[in-house]
């Protein structure tokens, strides 16, 4: 029987765990493209990819960003692709990731840059409490590791878009 190309190496030592994170929407294929083969080449040096780029098409946005922030959760690290910061759900992810202190990987040292001078614009509703701020649209309450509260702040709190 095969085994995941995700699974222990045979010494037993945990691989470190990888998430990619860049823009999706709006580009051909979701941009599953460039997931899968930066996802190729991670898992060649050795980590563990969880990758957005295998979730089906046909859900919401905010139902996306709930399910990538919770794999988040279980990463050692963010992988920044090309243009993330184009990108809501990018963005929401990278403001997680430095609440749960990952380390910041990327395509270039351009994207790092970015990574590191980003600061989000708090534009948070009146009446909202505990550090919550707006990322496009979506009320992001900071949380510990483990604690969700995917209900009405990423449900109700959808501002619409116009493109």
């Amino acid at each position: 029987m095969k085994t995941s190309t995700n699974a222990l190496p045979q010494s037993g030592k945990r691989k470190p765990v990888v998430f990619i994170s860049g823009p999706m929407t709006g580009i051909d294929n979701y941009n599953r493209d460039v997931f899968h083969q930066e996802a190729n080449q991670l898992r060649h040096f050795g980590f563990t990819v969880l990758n957005p780029a295998i979730f089906p098409d046909g859900l919401a946005h905010h139902q996306y960003l709930a399910m990538t922030l919770v794999m988040l959760e279980q990463a050692d690290a963010i992988y920044l692709l090309e243009d993330w910061e184009n990108s809501v759900g990018a963005q929401a992810e990278v403001i997680r990731a430095r609440e749960l202190n990952l380390m910041f990987l990327g395509q270039s040292w351009d994207v790092l840059w970015a990574a590191a001078t980003h600061r989000p614009v708090s534009t948070v509703p009146t009446g909202a409490t505990g550090g919550a701020f707006d990322v496009g649209g979506i009320l992001h309450k900071p949380t510990q590791p483990g604690e969700h509260d995917y209900g009405h702040h990423q449900t109700e709190q959808i501002l619409p878009r116009h493109y």
